[in-house]
């Protein structure tokens, strides 16, 4: 028995950089890019808003306003180099949501409330 911890499927490290980056707290959701760029294709299944290679991870991201595209980007290569050590993590904000908006296709609201955008 080798010290060597198994191989990880890249399929899984997708995943999981894909839920870290949807938990950080600056995060609305995961975005793919124009015409899906940033997207990874999968068997039956594609995960938009990240791409992995032997180089870098790409995670494109919606972020929450008042947070700024620094803070989005900080919180993200966290989360994600947590997940990939050692491997650069190149975020790109594509959007903002505002306070009360939705993404499309989401029930959920930008966890800003209207009341903290008039205080």
């Amino acid at each position: 028995m080798s010290g060597r911890p198994d191989p990880v499927d890249p399929i899984d490290v997708v995943d999981l950089i894909a839920e870290a980056a949807r938990a950080c707290p600056a995060v609305a959701g995961l975005h793919g890019g124009l015409f899906g760029r940033c997207t990874t294709y999968l068997p039956g299944r594609r995960v938009p808003g990240v791409t992995l290679s032997s180089d870098e991870a790409v995670v494109g991201v919606v972020g929450c306003y008042p947070a700024s595209v620094a803070e989005i980007a900080s919180q993200v290569r966290a989360a994600v180099g947590a997940v990939v050590p050692g491997v650069p993590v190149t975020v790109i904000v594509e959007d903002l949501l505002l306070p009360g908006e939705r993404l499309p296709g989401d029930d959920r609201t930008s966890p800003i409330d209207d009341a903290a955008r008039t205080a």
